[in-house]
């Protein structure tokens, strides 16, 4: 189902201003070889090791709801597996990462349990060992959590994180 993901590369990292404050932000893009869209994938450093992954089709780049927006291209897996591939890529630089992920609700979609959400855990559950990371799930929220097991102190950062985002 999830073989493998496009090829994708790194751009660059800048600083955005969101979440009340100024942050450093991964920039990847990758091109469907199904369809020729371009994705871009933004790794947000939350800091002290969290850090939330995020992607939308690079044509819906100023639309405000550009995470939400279903492509009705049929290729979720690929595109998903493409953002698997860069998050293990980012762990060899980041050891001690930490992953926050939220299954975007659609625009006529209940914000519990999401099908995003759904695809995100299975996917999760599927490449990422209980050995190196604890899944946490937020079903009510559609919030997905990998903490990486060398890096338990960001648990109470996260958590806080988490809180102040479902206010």
């Amino acid at each position: 189902m999830f073989n493998s993901g496009y090829p994708y590369k790194y751009l660059r990292n800048e600083k955005d201003y969101c979440y009340n404050t100024t942050i450093r932000v991964y920039i990847y893009s990758f091109k469907s070889t199904k369809t020729n869209k371009d994705y871009i994938v933004r790794i947000e450093d939350l800091d002290k090791n969290a850090f939330a992954l995020k992607y939308f089709l690079k044509e819906s780049a100023k639309n405000k709801n550009r995470y939400k927006i279903l492509t009705k291209l049929n290729e979720p897996f690929q595109v998903f597996r493409t953002c698997i591939d860069i998050m293990i890529d980012f762990l060899k630089n980041n050891k001690k990462a930490s992953f926050i992920v939220v299954g975007e609700a659609s625009t006529n979609e209940e914000k519990t349990n999401t099908q995003r959400y759904r695809i995100y855990e299975y996917m999760f559950k599927n490449f990422f060992s209980v050995i190196h990371f604890e899944h946490y799930n937020l079903v009510k929220h559609s919030i997905y959590v990998l903490l990486n097991r060398e890096n338990k102190e960001s648990l109470q950062h996260i958590e806080n994180l988490i809180q102040n985002f479902i206010k």
